[in-house]
């Protein structure tokens, strides 16, 4: 078993597309009861899998503890077994956020239970990455990630977590940068600049803002356009659990929110109900970044977009089922069909971009 994984990993790491490197975006691992108790989690993913197949590094944010002690549970104090997490590998997911809310949700049990259990995937599967907890005394720090010959620095940090009140919560922990407080933004910057030298690209994922808007936050935008101005080429966001629109700023790329990419939040809706604001907490779509490698530096530019949503299976439960491909799904009604062809016209403007100087 372990000769057919370094195999794996070797092939991976040598998997080419001419002189480029292909980077793809998703949104939020979330597992609310109706996930957790799902018989096989890959099907979760069986649909994206052929575009996670051409990507070289697949990023996703996994909210929710990892531990295989802590009785697996949904919302409000989330924790699965590894075999959740092993699932989304499975499917290609390689580069994972540790930082956001519910990263806390069983306090200090919980997060050194998480630490633990990312450790033992890793000794599994050696190409994955993920940045978001660290050790107490340590300040936030960059992973540095090596791919295609480009070194690509990478963090995951979330603006706060969930159970602040509780002296126990571990928030030494973990990465927390608020964005509204001037010195630890302050002390990103001066960190983004000091490190653009000394790698290729550099990566920065944040989790914050406001749940269930879907236009731009302008004060945490602000934050963004700070970061590219410091160096980092693209922000990945996330935290709303709706889409939001992406910003092409500068050279930079900004991904102001993906959406849910599986959650249990629209277990319940109905066929009717596809103009409803639930609605929205089923989409999310994946950005595909194509990276040229030039002699002279890099060329960063969004590639693709796709647009997928969640669907509740019968027989398997919620899944993600790529909107490109409907009139291919014999599984869908037609009250279904109808609902995901108004979602896809609806999501439709937040894949146009928005270029701002």
């Amino acid at each position: 078993m372990q000769k057919r994984v370094m195999l794996l990993w070797f092939l991976l790491s040598q998997l080419t597309f001419a002189d480029e490197l292909k980077l793809l975006f998703a949104g939020d691992i979330m597992a609310h009861d109706v996930n957790i108790v799902m018989r096989d989690y890959h099907l979760i993913y069986k649909e994206i899998k052929p575009y996670l197949d051409t990507h070289h590094l697949n990023f996703a944010n996994f909210e929710s503890v990892l531990s295989d002690t802590i009785l697996p549970q949904g919302y409000p104090r989330f924790s699965v077994r590894s075999a959740y997490a092993q699932a989304a590998i499975d499917a290609g997911f390689n580069v994972f956020s540790l930082a956001n809310n519910h990263t806390a949700d069983h306090f200090h049990k919980g997060i050194y239970d998480s630490i633990n259990s990312w450790k033992n995937l890793k000794m599994k599967y050696p190409w994955i990455q993920y940045s978001g907890l660290k050790k107490a005394e340590d300040a936030i720090d960059f992973e540095i990630i090596h791919v295609k010959g480009l070194r690509v620095g990478y963090v995951a940090i979330t603006e706060f977590l969930n159970w602040q009140e509780h002296q126990d919560v571990g928030h030494e922990l973990v990465n927390v940068l608020n964005f509204r407080r001037r010195a630890e933004v302050d002390r990103l910057i001066t960190q983004v600049k000091a490190l653009k030298n000394q790698v290729d690209m550099l990566i920065v994922s944040y989790h914050g803002g406001v749940e269930y808007v879907r236009s731009i936050e302008e004060d945490k935008f602000l934050f963004f356009k700070e970061l590219v101005d410091a160096g980092v080429d693209i922000v990945w966001a996330h935290h709303p659990h709706v889409i939001q629109p992406w910003v092409m700023y500068n050279e930079g790329i900004i991904i102001n929110s993906n959406g849910n990419l599986i959650s249990g939040q629209t277990w319940a809706i109905q066929s009717h109900q596809a103009e409803s604001d639930l609605a929205y907490r089923g989409d999310s779509l994946l950005y595909s970044v194509k990276v040229n490698i030039l002699d002279d530096g890099l060329d960063i530019k969004m590639e693709h977009i796709y647009a997928v949503s969640n669907y509740r299976k019968a027989n398997t439960g919620m899944v993600i089922i790529d909107l490109s491909k409907l009139k291919e799904y014999d599984f869908l009604s037609p009250a279904w069909l109808a609902y995901y062809e108004r979602r896809r016209i609806l999501m439709k403007p937040f894949m146009d971009g928005v270029i701002r100087a």
